[in-house]
């Protein structure tokens, strides 16, 4: 159960975890209302922890590849495409840090690459 303490000028909703802090609020009724969020996602059993976006993307894609079932050949494709396009750029940033201009720069830069391609409509 999350609850809503006082420090100093802002308003910390916590909730028990290993830090507990989850988020904090400059008005108190913000923090009152994010705590009954939270408890209404665990019951749910849909709440996200935020400090699981901080895991830098390099680091995110070996837990992906533990779970994701693909033949040798995709394999072999996606680890291509890691190493040599997607993990040179965006992976050292956290998962919560890459943004849709990252993304729209990747493909400008995979372009010329994709072009070649469109016969097969694989790049599409």
């Amino acid at each position: 159960m999350a609850w809503v303490e006082q420090r100093g000028m802002k308003f910390h909703v916590r909730l028990r975890m290993t830090d507990g802090t989850v988020t904090t609020h400059d008005l108190r009724a913000d923090a009152v209302i994010r705590a009954k969020e939270i408890d209404v996602e665990v019951a749910r059993d849909t709440f996200i922890d935020p400090r699981g976006g901080r895991i830098p993307l390099a680091e995110w894609v070996p837990i992906w590849e533990s779970t994701h079932q693909a033949s040798p050949a995709t394999w072999a494709a996606y680890r291509s495409h890691l190493r040599l396009h997607i993990l040179p750029t965006p992976g050292p940033l956290p998962l919560v840090d890459i943004r849709r201009q990252h993304i729209k720069t990747l493909a400008v830069a995979l372009g010329p690459l994709c072009r070649r391609r469109l016969d097969t409509e694989r790049c599409r």
